[in-house]
């Protein structure tokens, strides 16, 4: 209902107190924070995505986080963005689900991410796909930590389009612990930048940095 009422109003912070919320939350109005309390917020659902983004386009630089999702409800995704333009997810501790962060990088540009903890993340910590070739985006990822005792992999950044798309991730500050997966990989894409990251994992014949028909890195 408080989303609802900002949308409404165009504009303002959704404070979430510490509790448990279960629900499939959709957000999809631009200027509107959603806000939490730190861990001792927490969103969960019995299925499906807990927190969609979508739909926001005019780049006015929302801001979402400050809780931490949890897929121990019976949720396989934690933070499914298709749309966020400018936008900035923070302070977000991700654990016991499929995928942490699912982004569709054709429709979300100048994306921001900053201190992101996933633990126990079986799939993929950050998943970015994209499947056409326009030469726009970007996401940004500053402070990523990826561990636990059933790791996938860590970041992945794919396109269906064989002839490379632009795809122009920024990483600084990563962790990464992969135990069944590789650590980044990396498919049909262009132009990536890595600075200060520690990486390291037990799969057998998985590398840490793994490249198909991708460049510039």
């Amino acid at each position: 209902a408080a989303i609802h009422a900002a949308i409404a109003s165009g504009s303002g912070t959704v404070y979430l107190p510490p509790g448990t919320y279960n629900a499939n939350i959709v957000l999809t109005q631009d200027n509107i924070d959603l806000v939490g309390s730190g861990k001792a917020t927490i969103l969960t659902a019995l299925t499906g995505d807990v927190l969609t983004i979508k739909s926001i386009t005019s780049g006015k630089g929302s801001k979402v986080g400050n809780f931490q999702i949890s897929g121990t409800g019976g949720a396989t995704r934690g933070v499914v963005i298709e749309g966020f333009s400018r936008g900035l997810l923070e302070n977000l501790y991700i654990n016991e689900i499929g995928t942490g962060i699912y982004i569709d990088g054709d429709k979300s540009t100048e994306l921001s991410l900053f201190n992101i903890y996933c633990y126990n993340v079986s799939d993929y910590g950050i998943r970015y796909e994209r499947t056409d070739t326009v030469d726009t985006g970007g996401i940004y990822i500053d402070k990523f930590w990826h561990t636990g005792l059933n790791t996938g992999i860590g970041m992945s950044f794919n396109s269906t389009a064989s002839s490379r798309t632009r795809a122009f991730a920024f990483v600084d500050n990563a962790v990464i612990d992969n135990r069944a997966g590789y650590a980044v990989y990396i498919n049909n894409s262009t132009n990536f930048w890595f600075n200060q990251c520690w990486m390291t994992g037990t799969a057998p014949s998985k590398g840490l940095f793994h490249f198909e028909n991708s460049k510039q890195c």
